[in-house]
């Protein structure tokens, strides 16, 4: 029987770095969305002559820029419309593996 998992809400997500060398993360802007945080793995061809049909391996993981929506602080605005909050956008691009982690 497969585990069971609970859903979980949005709400308590925040964009967070890592200073190098330090261990703790610090809370950099609260967002008002955030993109999907991974993606697929390239898919390596590892078929033989004696195979009959393709055998793949997983690849490395691309990874793209991810961009964030906060509300308006000091940077660049996004663009508006009537009767609605100031928007900003947050592009940033990863130079490490991304580490999902849930604050205790």
């Amino acid at each position: 029987m497969a585990a069971k998992t609970a859903a979980q809400a949005t709400m308590g997500t925040y964009l967070m770095y890592k200073a190098s060398g330090s261990s703790e993360f610090t809370k950099l802007v609260d967002i008002k969305n955030f993109p999907d945080l991974g993606g697929e793995p390239e898919r390596v061809d590892v078929t033989t002559l004696s195979d009959r049909v393709r055998k793949y391996a997983m690849g490395v993981q691309d990874l793209a820029s991810f961009t964030f929506g906060a509300n308006y602080i000091a940077v660049y605005k996004a663009g508006g419309d009537v009767n609605a909050a100031q928007d900003m956008t947050i592009t940033i691009f990863p130079s490490t593996e991304f580490v999902y982690s849930v604050p205790v």
